[in-house]
């Protein structure tokens, strides 16, 4: 089985809505059972998907965009990951 069948398999019951919808940090740290901080650093590393929103003019701390994830690129980390048994 592909990485790509072994997803849709897991988000078979999931709308396409739920699969790309933008979540916190926060939540996707809770999914994946990481916190924010690994969650950032997978993200900085390109090892989960993830999209970055526009931030305003930039004049000050905090006008950075916000980053999300979306859930298909949750658990297509998750499936590149998992442990098989041998």
């Amino acid at each position: 089985m592909t990485i790509a069948e072994r997803v849709s398999e897991l988000l078979a019951d999931a709308p396409i809505e739920e699969r790309l919808r933008g979540r916190e940090i926060e939540e996707g740290g809770k999914i994946l059972g990481l916190s924010e901080a690994s969650v950032y650093r997978l993200i900085a590393q390109g090892r989960i998907g993830h999209v970055k929103l526009e931030g305003g003019r930039r004049t000050g701390h905090g006008r950075a965009g916000a980053v999300r994830v979306r859930l298909i690129d949750l658990v297509t980390f998750m499936v590149e990951n998992e442990r098989r048994p041998a």
